[in-house]
């Protein structure tokens, strides 16, 4: 696929060519929070938004990855794929989730959604210092990768409350 810009390796920023997709879950992410419909997705929905996501894996993901030259209805594919995948499994995530965890929060998990933004932020900078710390450790990559997991989850939500506890924080955070 053409991109506009290169992507700079270090730093793994997003692909220029997803930036629409971003935009759009964002948009709709902040639409859905703010009329409620993360509450009262039904669990049609929520079957709808799987078949979507697997109509989508077994019809398009196969066209999509099967041209090695990237032939334009590969591109097609691979550009419909990423929307409906991405939308079909948002919608049924959120309406599986939603129903399976409603209930009063605990304070674990308002700690955990306290947090979320924060780690967000920070989750980057956490998995690249504990895969360098990691790199000279002996060991099989999927060890290492286990390894990497199990210090980087806890080390992130420490970071973010860390972060979070600075004055004014809160107010980015």
């Amino acid at each position: 696929m053409w991109q506009p810009v290169e992507r700079i390796p270090v730093l793994q920023l997003p692909a220029p060519e997803y930036l629409p997709q971003y935009v759009c879950m964002f948009i709709a992410g902040v639409l859905a929070y703010r009329r409620g419909w993360l509450t009262v997705i039904s669990a049609r929905a929520t079957r709808w938004g799987f078949a979507a996501a697997a109509l989508a894996a077994v019809t398009l993901l196969p066209v999509a990855l099967g041209a090695p030259n990237a032939s334009l209805p590969a591109q097609v594919a691979h550009g419909v794929f990423d929307g409906v995948f991405c939308a079909g499994m948002s919608l049924g995530l959120l309406g599986l989730f939603g129903r399976r965890l409603a209930g009063p929060p605990t304070p674990f998990g308002r700690f955990l959604s306290g947090n979320a933004y924060a780690v967000y932020v920070f989750h980057a900078i956490v998995l690249v210092a504990v895969s360098v710390a990691l790199s000279g450790v002996p060991g099989a990559p999927l060890e290492k990768f286990a390894l990497a997991s199990l210090l980087s989850l806890p080390l992130c939500w420490v970071a973010a409350a860390v972060a979070r506890a600075l004055p004014y924080a809160k107010r980015v955070f």
